[in-house]
This record gives structure tokens, C-alpha cells and sequence, in this order.
């Protein structure tokens, strides 16, 4: 099953995404994007975390 993980390059309830990043790695098909914002990513940058979402739900 894909998996999306987007998250905020300042969310301070995440932390470090980089760190995040590594946390979701094992996931088999994961994708993990990071956008400019915080955790509000869909509120901060809804343009690009829309277009994201889409072009997984694609197949893209």
C-alpha cells in the first residue's frame, strides 16, 4: 500500500523532518515530501500540499 508522509520544515511538534524522515523509511512504497511551512502545511501551503496529495492519489 503507498504511503504519503508530508511534513513542515518548521513543525515544532515534529521536530526535525530529516528525522522524521528516517523514521518512515522502512515503509515499503513510502514517499516523504517537505514543504516550507509548519505543522498547519495544508493551511501555510495549500497549493503545493494539494497538488502533492493529487499527484498521489495519480499514481504520479
Amino acid at each position: 500500500m503507498p504511503v504519503l508522509f508530508v511534513f513542515g520544515e518548521r513543525d515544532n511538534l515534529v521536530g526535525d523532518p530529516e528525522a522524521a524522515r528516517a523514521l518512515v523509511q522502512d515503509i515499503p512504497d513510502v514517499r516523504v515530501e517537505v514543504v516550507d511551512a509548519g505543522h498547519l502545511m495544508g493551511a501555510e501551503q495549500p497549493e503545493r500540499v494539494n497538488a502533492l496529495i493529487t499527484e498521489f492519489f495519480q499514481g504520479e
